[in-house]
């Protein structure tokens, strides 16, 4: 039971310490540039 425990701890680490970073480097950026496109659209209209 310990071991499982243990696992899981280590497993929700490694995903919020390496994994969601990593995802919100890649997907992230272009959210970004998608905002960016429209406030200037919402600007310059």
């Amino acid at each position: 039971m310990a071991i499982v425990i243990l696992f899981g701890l280590l497993s929700s680490t490694a995903l919020n310490m390496i994994v969601v970073p990593a995802l919100y480097l890649r997907f992230g950026s272009a959210l970004r540039v998608k905002e960016q496109r429209s406030a200037v659209r919402t600007i310059t209209a």
